[in-house]
């Protein structure tokens, strides 16, 4: 058995969830003794998906403008302009 297929017939049994390691060892062990057992467990081995590949992410400055906070007006500059659009010398913004 090659290391490739060892490592192929590890994924599968931890693909059906199998942890216990006296029964990995004597499945290993089984498959280098009998070339049966070996093609068996390929077979079944070959059951495992693939492992998806995660997206490669876009650097930050891609994703998203920084964050700038609204400056506000002090209460005396709303206050005065208040005053104005009262006496109809500005016209309130939308």
């Amino acid at each position: 058995m090659t290391e490739a297929q060892e490592k192929k017939i590890r994924a599968w049994m931890g693909y059906i969830g199998e942890t216990d390691r006296s029964t990995i060892y004597e499945t290993l062990d089984e498959c280098r003794k009998d070339n049966d057992s070996l093609t068996y467990y390929l077979i079944r081995a070959a059951e495992v998906p693939p492992k998806k590949q995660a997206k490669p992410q876009r650097p930050p400055h891609r994703m998203m403008p920084p964050f700038e906070p609204v400056k506000r007006a002090s209460q005396e500059t709303r206050d005065a302009e208040m005053e104005n659009i009262k006496k109809g010398l500005l016209c309130p913004q939308n």
